[in-house]
């Protein structure tokens, strides 16, 4: 952590040496030396032009994207997903492959881009081999009652 608070490393934007960066001098210059490399230093985000990823889509299964909503059709049913809260882009390269897009964003940004794929693939294993759901009841203190029916 420098003098300032600021946990990331001490660079400042301006010019290579920080002295050239003020034009002040004495108390209002050690003040206004502080704000300035503050300001440069927190609000500079690095950010990556563009981060794909693409998705293989198997035989016997239809995927569709649109304004990105995933459409997955196979086997078992058909599964529909909405994405429209991530800022990707999501798109058919052919009708065999899902690009999954994102230009210029944070670390944070990035990582939906390969969530977003993961949700897909698991859409695709959903429809074609299907999920089994278990449920345990564990307690450890007073006695719990479970009732199962065939409803």
């Amino acid at each position: 952590m420098d003098a300032f608070g600021n946990s990331h490393p001490s660079v400042c934007h301006l010019a290579p040496n920080f002295d050239d960066c003020c034009v002040f001098s004495g108390f209002l210059d050690g003040c206004f030396r502080a704000n300035l490399f503050r300001f440069y230093t927190s609000n500079s985000k690095m950010k990556q032009i563009v981060t794909n990823q693409t998705v293989k889509i198997p035989e016997g299964i239809t995927v569709t994207a649109k304004s990105r909503v995933v459409t997955v059709k196979g086997p078992r049913g058909v599964l529909k997903r909405s994405f429209k809260h991530l800022a990707l882009d999501i798109r058919m390269l052919n009708p065999r492959v899902l690009k999954v897009e994102k230009w210029f964003g944070t670390k944070k940004e990035l990582a939906a881009v390969r969530t977003v794929c993961s949700h897909v693939e698991n859409m695709l294993k959903g429809v074609t081999k299907g999920y089994q759901y278990k449920m345990r009841a564990v307690y450890a203190h007073f006695p719990i009652n479970c009732v199962t029916t065939e409803k």
